[in-house]
């Protein structure tokens, strides 16, 4: 749902302002999913038949060279229980961030097995941010991609232990209590970002305006009291960039305490989907998120189970005015803030992850058509892992 800057006569009660969400949260078929059976996170995936034919012959990287792909991917096995991964000459070329991301799934994903064991199934896994389409197993996926299209989603990579804010999550960390009343007043009434110059389109003299994280930098100069939002690195120097420098805000890198000093985070899309947007649902601020993308917890998100996630347009037209309605409301803001930070201890646990995984490996098992026999270079995911 989509906030308009006039809200709809009689949408929201009294109390509640046209940017905050109605509550309580509704089920998951309100949403178009469904809900688990191990997992309290929504689920929305196809329901086409896997046949063997179509497995093989799927991509991690719609639209790449075919080596590309390979070299993004990892085709795995499912027999007796026990995870295997298909050995290519490919994962030599395999980029280093998504080789430490299939670690982190592929643990994940044994997790699941020993939760629910499903009957042998073939799977595609993209580990990276590459664009995949049905029936591999991707982290994200374009909002406007046909049903028939849409890869199954899946969870970005979670860790029982050792918490980065930028990716990883921590199972204990969701022990915290929720922020006090003291602590939100502390923070300053305005919305952080921080982040690098990607996304697309990519931040060019002809193109930079589209870009939601160059907007984010401009945004901030034109209103410094609502926005601190700035460019944190640079890895996409294109030719153009040493005249928009001027232009495009920059700063240093930020860790969770320049975040938790602020009440309201931004989250936009980089290159692909947002991965940070796990950890920031999970800091007791309001996260206000423009996105072009869905994930794994887009359905859990649209079925309102996680009422501090606030939708905004992609091109952020309405996010100052979103960000003054909510110091207009604190009180119900907070609140908002604090039924949020409850929600996700719930839903995004260590133990609720690997849920999700297992339930999804379940409705793949159910719509696979074949019976799995063992392929040529199966490796068993620990020796494979411990290769590199």
């Amino acid at each position: 749902m989509r906030h308009n800057a006039t809200p709809p006569a009689g949408a929201f009660p009294r109390a509640r302002a046209w940017c905050l969400p109605a509550s309580p949260p509704s089920d998951c078929a309100s949403s178009g999913g469904t809900a688990g059976v191990h997992s309290p996170l929504c689920h929305s995936h196809s329901r086409r038949a896997i046949t063997l034919a179509a497995l093989r012959n799927a991509t991690c990287d719609v639209g790449a060279p075919s080596s590309f792909g390979e070299a993004n991917s990892l085709r795995l096995q499912v027999l007796r229980g026990s995870l295997f991964v298909v050995a290519s000459p490919h994962h030599a070329r395999m980029h280093a961030s998504s080789r430490g991301a299939a670690r982190v799934l592929l643990a994940n994903l044994a997790a699941a097995l020993r939760l629910a064991p499903p009957r042998d199934l073939e799977l595609l896994l993209c580990p990276s941010d590459a664009p995949a389409a049905w029936p591999a197993l991707s982290q994200g996926v374009l909002s406007s991609a046909p049903p028939a299209a849409r890869p199954f989603l899946i969870p970005h990579g979670v860790r029982s232990r050792a918490f980065s804010p930028r990716q990883w999550l921590r199972a204990d960390d969701f022990l915290r209590p929720p922020p006090p009343a003291a602590e939100w007043a502390a923070a300053r009434a305005a919305a952080a970002w921080r982040g690098a110059n990607t996304g697309y389109p990519p931040t060019t003299a002809a193109a930079w305006h589209a870009n939601p994280r160059a907007r984010l930098a401009v945004l901030s100069r034109m209103y410094p009291r609502l926005l601190d939002a700035a460019i944190s690195a640079w890895p996409q120097p294109h030719d153009e960039l040493r005249a928009l420098t001027p232009f495009l805000r920059a700063a240093p890198r930020e860790g969770e305490a320049f975040l938790r000093a602020h009440r309201y985070l931004v989250d936009v899309d980089g290159n692909a989907q947002s991965n940070r947007f796990p950890a920031l649902l999970r800091l007791g601020r309001l996260v206000l998120k423009a996105s072009r993308h869905d994930t794994f917890l887009s359905a859990t998100q649209r079925a309102g189970r996680l009422p501090h996630a606030l939708p905004l347009r992609e091109d952020l037209s309405d996010l100052v005015p979103t960000v003054r309605c909510l110091r207009r409301h604190d009180r119900a803001a907070h609140h908002l803030a604090v039924e949020g930070n409850a929600a996700a201890a719930q839903l995004l646990s260590y133990a609720a992850t690997i849920g999700y995984w297992a339930d999804l490996l379940h409705h793949y098992a159910e719509r696979q058509t074949f019976t799995p026999q063992r392929l040529p270079g199966a490796t068993h995911w620990l020796l494979w892992g411990g290769s590199w």
